[in-house]
């Protein structure tokens, strides 16, 4: 990752998209180094879909909805974004979730470390060794 010119990002998983909902300080936080450091956040548009669709207050769900279109740091990811072949074999080793299998995917063909919580951490590590990942909760 080159930070000086900012060719470069961080994988926003599930766990780390609730905080955006729920406009943690820590959400903030993401954001402005991302853009301090002209980073790109990727959203795996699924994984966006699920914290979207958990969240129970309209709030939540407007600070999510904004996510689906590129703006600021912000960029989504879709399944065609990725190999099919490639997001086989990560769903697979992450037990048929397609979604983390889209993340797992992303992080190994980008180099990019995972923002997302420590008992996702386990399972992305099955799916690609070596995988960076940044604890967010």
């Amino acid at each position: 990752m080159n930070v000086r010119t900012g060719l470069g990002g961080w994988i926003i998983d599930l766990p780390a998209l609730l905080e955006v909902g729920a406009d943690t300080r820590y959400a903030a936080s993401l954001q402005d180094s991302a853009r301090a450091l002209g980073l790109t956040l990727l959203v795996p548009l699924p994984v966006l879909d699920e914290a979207w669709a958990g969240q129970p207050h309209s709030g939540h769900r407007d600070r999510l909805t904004q996510l689906y279109l590129p703006r600021g740091p912000w960029m989504p990811a879709r399944f065609a974004d990725v190999p099919t072949a490639v997001l086989a074999s990560h769903t697979v080793t992450c037990n048929s979730d397609t979604s983390l299998g889209l993340v797992a995917a992303l992080a190994q063909l980008r180099g990019w470390p995972v923002i997302t919580s420590d008992e996702r951490r386990h399972m992305l590590a099955i799916a690609a060794p070596g995988l960076m990942t940044v604890p967010c909760n």
